[in-house]
């Protein structure tokens, strides 16, 4: 029972916390149902995780930069049982949600926030995307059960979360502070 919810958030100066996180999995033996954590966490223990937590229900990464697009949705299409998925402020670039398993019904809550300064920053030069709006168009389109939702900091566009309120009839929870793209008019009240 012990070794079911993980909360490893403010672990990331621990000199062997990558060891402790393997740790706690290997003592959970398949049971793990959440398992959070910070800056320390890599696509090695992402995979590390996912091999071994087949229960796991919830997800959340804060503060990572050691996790890769790829690295992050080979993870989460293993995991079969997961309903919570909190991505916060991680270096991903946005497409990791084009890698995913075409539909994740099964995901109840999803936070994906960024820091829009952040963002900003490493995409400076090619702010200008042919495809708008890709993350909401894979949440319209693959998370139908979805119940809440916080996209803080995303470059989401009315049309996007338009598109997500048509598509999502389940959500009871949504949250989009500091998306600076979506322009509250009469379409949105």
């Amino acid at each position: 029972m012990l070794w079911r919810r993980v909360d490893m958030t403010h672990h990331g100066d621990v000199l062997n916390a990558e060891a402790m996180a393997r740790a706690a999995v290997d003592r959970a033996a398949g049971t793990m149902e959440a398992f959070w954590a910070g800056t320390f966490f890599t696509d090695r223990l992402l995979r590390y995780i996912s091999d071994r937590a087949f229960s796991l229900k919830s997800l959340q990464l804060s503060f990572s930069d050691k996790v890769s697009d790829k690295g992050l949705a080979d993870a989460i299409n293993r995991l079969r049982q997961l309903e919570e998925l909190d991505i916060s402020f991680c270096s991903l670039y946005g497409n990791f949600c084009q890698l995913l398993v075409k539909t994740r019904a099964q995901l109840k809550c999803f936070r994906l926030n960024e820091r829009w300064d952040d963002y900003h920053k490493r995409f400076d030069a090619a702010y200008e995307r042919l495809d708008i709006d890709p993350e909401a168009s894979w949440i319209a389109n693959c998370l139908p059960g979805l119940q809440v939702l916080q996209l803080i900091g995303s470059e989401v566009s009315n049309d996007g979360l338009m598109a997500i309120l048509d598509r999502c009839s389940h959500l009871e929870s949504l949250d989009v502070r500091m998306c600076y793209n979506l322009q509250i008019d009469d379409a949105l009240n």
